[in-house]
C-alpha cells in the first residue's frame, strides 16, 4: 500500500477569506465614479484627488484590524477593476 500525497494540501499563508475580499470589493465600489462621454466606448474614472494610496489608508480607517497589505489591494484594485483616476481639472471653465 503506498502512502498518501500530503502536498499542497494546508491552507496558504497569504490567502485571504472570501469575507475580507468583499470588504475589499465593497470600499473600492463605494468611490463615486463619472463616465467618460467623449468617445464610442464607456470609461469610468475616479475623482482626481484619489490614488490607490489614498484608497488603501481609508480602507485601514475602515477596518483596522485588517491583514490586507497596500500591495495586495493595488493588485485587486488593477486586476478586478476597470477603473481610471481622472486628470485634475485645470483652466476648465464651469
Amino acid at each position: 500500500m503506498t502512502p498518501n500525497d500530503k502536498r499542497g494540501k494546508s491552507k496558504s499563508n497569504n490567502t485571504f477569506q472570501p469575507s475580507e475580499l468583499k470588504f475589499i470589493y465593497d470600499h473600492i465600489s463605494s468611490f463615486p465614479v463619472k463616465q467618460s462621454h467623449y468617445s464610442g466606448k464607456e470609461f469610468y474614472y475616479l475623482s482626481s484627488d484619489l490614488t490607490v494610496k489614498k484608497m488603501y489608508e481609508y480602507f485601514l480607517n475602515k477596518y483596522p484590524i485588517s491583514d490586507i497589505k497596500y500591495e495586495y489591494y493595488n493588485k485587486y484594485f488593477s486586476e478586478n477593476f476597470n477603473l481610471s483616476f481622472d486628470r485634475s481639472q485645470v483652466d476648465t471653465c464651469c
